[in-house]
C-alpha cells in the first residue's frame, strides 16, 4: 500500500509528507515574514531615499540595472527596499488584526455559551449584524468619516472577522459542556473561567488556529484594499498595498511599481490559504 495515499473504508487518510504545492506556500510564507522581520538590514536603500535621477528605472530583466533590481517609482526610491518595509508593515497589520479579532470573538462566544439567556440573545445579535453588513462598505465610511490615521485602521482591521470566531467558540463551548467533563471539573470546586481557559479553551484551540490561518489572508487582502484606494496607510509609511496606489498614474509606462506588489499579495494570501486548508485537513477529526 502506498505512504501518500491510502484509503480506510470511504474516508481517505491524509499524506504524511506535505505535498509540493504545500511545501512551497510554507517555504514562501517563511521568506515573506523573515524578509519583514529583516526590512532594516535587507533593504540596501532608505525607503524614502528620493532619487530623481533614477526615478522610474526598470526592474533588471526589464532594461534597469543592478543597483535597483526591481526598479524605481516616480520618485526614484528603490522598490525592493520599500517592498521589504511594506510586507514589514502589512503582516504586523494583519497579524495583529487576525489575533484580535480572534481573541474578542472567543471571548464572547465562550460568554455567549456561558451565560445563555439575554446575553447569549445579544450577541448574537450583534454577531447576524456584522455578518449582514459588507464591511468593506462599513470600513470605508469609518475611515472616511474618522479620518485614515494608523490608530483608525487598526480598530477597523481588529474588529474584522470577530463574528466568525464568536460562532465557532460559542458551538464548542456548548457542545463542551454538554459533554460532561466541565459539569466534572466544576464538581471540585473549579470556576467558570477556569474551566474554559484551562480545559475549553485548549481543546477547541487546534479549530480556532485553522479559523485564525484562514482569516489572516483575508485580513491582508483587507489593509491592502483600503491602503490602495488611499484609506488605510499614509505617506511616508509604506505598505503593500500603499506601494500599489502609488503606481497607479504609471500603469502604462511603469507597471512595476503596481504588478510587484500585487504579486506578493497574492502569492501571500494563496500561501497563508494553502496553508489554512492543510492544517484544516489535518486537525479537523472528521476528515482523518
Amino acid at each position: 500500500m502506498s505512504r501518500t495515499a491510502a484509503t480506510v473504508g470511504a474516508r481517505p487518510v491524509l499524506r504524511r509528507r506535505p505535498s509540493a504545492i504545500v511545501a512551497l506556500a510554507i517555504l514562501w510564507l517563511v521568506g515573506v515574514i523573515t524578509c519583514g522581520a529583516l526590512a532594516g538590514p535587507l533593504a540596501a536603500y532608505d525607503p524614502d531615499a528620493i532619487d530623481l535621477v533614477n526615478r522610474l528605472s526598470p526592474p533588471l530583466y526589464f532594461g534597469g540595472d543592478v543597483a535597483h533590481p526591481l526598479g524605481t517609482d516616480d520618485l526614484g526610491r528603490d522598490l525592493l527596499s520599500r517592498l521589504l518595509h511594506g510586507a514589514q508593515l502589512s503582516l504586523l497589520i494583519a497579524f495583529v488584526g487576525t489575533v484580535t479579532g480572534a481573541a474578542i470573538g472567543t471571548a464572547l462566544g465562550y460568554l455567549a455559551a456561558h451565560r445563555r439567556g439575554l446575553v447569549d440573545d445579544a450577541i448574537m445579535v450583534l454577531v447576524d449584524l456584522q455578518a449582514s453588513m459588507p464591511f468593506m462598505i462599513v470600513a470605508i465610511a469609518i475611515l472616511a468619516f474618522l479620518g485614515n490615521s494608523m490608530i483608525v485602521l487598526m480598530v477597523v482591521v481588529c474588529i474584522y472577522g470577530w463574528e466568525r470566531y464568536a460562532r465557532l467558540a460559542r458551538a464548542l463551548g456548548l457542545s463542551m459542556t454538554a459533554g460532561g467533563f466541565a459539569e466534572a471539573v466544576a464538581a471540585y470546586g473549579a470556576r467558570p473561567r477556569w474551566i474554559y481557559w484551562r480545559h475549553i479553551l485548549p481543546n477547541s484551540a487546534g479549530v480556532l488556529l485553522v479559523n485564525m490561518t484562514l482569516n489572516f489572508p483575508e485580513t491582508i487582502l483587507l489593509e491592502s484594499t483600503l491602503s490602495f484606494l488611499g484609506l488605510g496607510v499614509q505617506p511616508p509609511q509604506a505598505s503593500l498595498g500603499a506601494i500599489m496606489n502609488y503606481g497607479r498614474d504609471h500603469l502604462l509606462n511603469a507597471w512595476w511599481i503596481t504588478v510587484v506588489p500585487g504579486v506578493v499579495i497574492t502569492a501571500t494570501t494563496l500561501a497563508a490559504s494553502i496553508l489554512g486548508d492543510r492544517l484544516r485537513d489535518r486537525l479537523d477529526p472528521t476528515l482523518r
